[in-house]
Parts: structure tokens; sequence; C-alpha cells
């Protein structure tokens, strides 16, 4: 809790928060179709105690001269997501690379917290494709549907393509559907765009992922870019990505390249899971799970009574 306090001390009075469309996601009117990503071309993972050699890289001189050197515009966003992740308990989505998510995303407008409502979404993506869809405003309750926690956010008119893309992926019970875990995740961001076309976008994110009551800061950092189709501007971009990635390894020390392809649910499951080995098995098996630790405490407890009358016994 400490570093977590760190983190939004240290941005409050940094940063405004700004509203962000650009990074990941072309918000439009296109509800409940697949669409493509940006591509991540890097991935890295930075250790929280670097926490400011992060932040001074995205200052860096360097950068910026690179930017020119490659005749990019840059526009940068500093903001603030939240992101609820739904699985069932076999964990069906996690298992097969996908990620769905309620998201929010907020910044501060005149000293105050506000929200942005055309972010508050219900997200299904992997790592290359996203869908998305609107988020219902009134509570009130007609269908039993109406009272999940997540199909109730979706807006009525738009639940039935929700399922039908659910059950493409093989999931034909979107009722089963339940919170796993919480992120919450304050970006900088660099937009880069030339001839007013996007190219691409770097960006570091200070996370906290909760779930079951337990917490994990970590820090990345990643690169996305459009599919570019002309040869030169595609050659143009590997060369940038290979100059980016040289900076990120001089200006930043400790930093371990994370798999590109692993999908943000996936990142932040497997970062708690270092520090609970049984993380899966208490999700899928909650009761179980609960009868073996009130077995083990009894057994445990019963093993220090007996150790204890023992030296009792011996001692008279």
């Amino acid at each position: 809790m400490v570093f977590r306090w760190h983190f939004l001390i240290y941005f409050g009075v940094l940063f405004g928060f700004q509203i962000y469309t650009g990074a990941l996601y072309a918000i439009d009117n296109q509800t409940g179709i697949f669409k493509q990503k940006k591509q991540t071309v890097l991935h890295y993972e930075i250790n929280s105690t670097a926490m400011q050699n992060a932040i001074s890289f995205m200052q860096n001189d360097s950068l910026s001269q690179l930017y020119k050197k490659f005749k990019l515009n840059v526009q940068v966003d500093n903001y603030k997501e939240e992101k609820t992740f739904f699985d069932t308990k076999e964990l069906f989505l996690l298992k097969s690379n996908y990620a769905l998510f309620l998201l929010q995303s907020e910044k501060e407008n005149n000293g105050k917290r506000g929200d942005y409502n055309n972010l508050k979404k219900v997200f299904l993506e992997n790592d290359s494709i996203y869908s998305y869809f609107n988020r219902r405003t009134k509570n009130g309750v007609i269908s039993g549907d109406d009272k999940h926690p997540l199909l109730g956010k979706i807006k009525r008119n738009e639940r039935q393509n929700f399922y039908e893309l659910l059950k493409k992926l093989g999931l034909s019970k979107p009722e089963k559907l339940k919170k796993i875990l919480n992120l919450e995740s304050r970006f900088i961001s660099h937009d880069l765009t030339s001839d007013n076309t996007s190219v691409g976008n770097l960006s570091i994110a200070f996370n906290t992922v909760e779930i079951l009551g337990k917490e994990q800061l970590y820090v990345d950092v990643r690169l996305e870019t459009e599919s570019i189709q002309a040869e030169l501007r595609q050659l143009n971009l590997e060369k940038l990505t290979l100059a980016i990635e040289q900076l990120i390894k001089t200006a930043i020390p400790s930093v371990s390249i994370k798999d590109k392809n692993q999908s943000i649910y996936q990142k932040a499951f497997y970062q708690v899971s270092t520090d609970f080995p049984f993380l899966e098995f208490h999700i899928s098996n909650p009761y179980l799970f609960k009868i073996m630790q009130i077995l083990f405490f009894f057994l445990f407890g019963s093993l220090l009574l007996l150790l204890f009358y023992r030296s009792r016994l011996l001692s008279n």
C-alpha cells in the first residue's frame, strides 16, 4: 500500500490526468465486432525502484531528438485507467489469452476528478484484436442479466452480439462470468504521428493489480505500432523500434523483456501468482480451498499442542 500511494501522490503532483483514446483502441460506433489493435513490438518490465528513471526516460532529450530524426510528431498524454477483469472459475479466457474487462478512464478537470463517459466501455480482446460494448447508464432491472456484475453493465440491445462473440470463443454460458481482478494503471504516453497519420504509441504504465485482497505493483514500457504496408515506411519503423529499444536499455536499469503476445489480463494475473502459487486453484475451487486451509490450520495447531504437551511431560 505504501508503494501504491507513492504512485498516486507522485503522479498527482507531476501530472493532470488527460483523456486518452489513441494508444490501443479506435473508439467509434461499431460495437460488437473484432477490430485490429496496434501491434506490440516492444514490451519491457521495469523494476519499481527505477520509477524515476522511467519518468526521466519519457522526458529524455535523446528521445525527442530521435522523434525529430524520423520526422515524427508527438502528443504527450498522462492518464489513468481502471480495469475490472471477468472470467469463468475455470479461467477459460485466461487460458485462451483473451481479456474481458470493464474500462474506465479518468482525468482531472479544474482540480476535480471527472469521468469521461465515452471510455466507460466493456472490452473483449487478445493481443491483436479487440471488440467493445457500450455501458448501460440506467440501473433498472428487467431480467436476471441486469443483476449480473458484468452483463448488467452492457446495454441491453448490445448483449446478444456480446453473447455471440463469447460463443465463438467457446464460452456459451456468460452468466458464469465472475470478477477476477482489478488493475489500476497510470500512464505516460507518447502518441506518434507522421503526416497526420498514426504511426504508433510509446507508453510507460505504473500498475497496481489487486486480486483476492492481495496487491502487486509493477511498471512496464510498451511500444505499439500500426500495420504499415509501404515497404520504405515499414523499414523506417523497424529502425525506430531498434533505436527506442537501445534508449530504453541505456536509460532504465534492470529492464527485463516480456512476452509481446501476452494479454494485459495474463500479465496482471501471473504477476500476482508469482507470490500466490495456489491462485488458480483458489479461484477454481474456492470452497475446497477454504476447507483445505481450515484443515491445514487444524492439523498445524494440533501438532503444536502435541509438541507442547510432550515437552511438558518430558520436563516432569
